[in-house]
């Protein structure tokens, strides 16, 4: 099985087709992404979503904790 790590970038519905384009998996053929939603940050907290930078912060956050993927 492919190994994902954390992109640390946000995407559209049109980007994220892109992104996955030239990926391919032999066995393994996914049929969903989940999105993982937490209390905090609040949405006040971020009325306009995550920006890139929010995304590599949060990239950063997840590798320094010695994790390969993110929630």
């Amino acid at each position: 099985m492919s190994h994902f790590t954390i992109v640390g970038a946000r995407f559209s519905a049109s980007e994220f087709q892109t992104y996955v384009a030239p990926i391919h998996l032999a066995a393994f053929i996914p049929n969903k992404i989940v999105l993982h939603n937490t209390a905090i940050p609040k949405l006040s907290q971020r009325p306009h979503g995550f920006t890139a930078e929010h995304m590599v912060g949060l990239k950063h956050y997840y590798e320094g904790l010695g994790w390969s993927g993110g929630p």
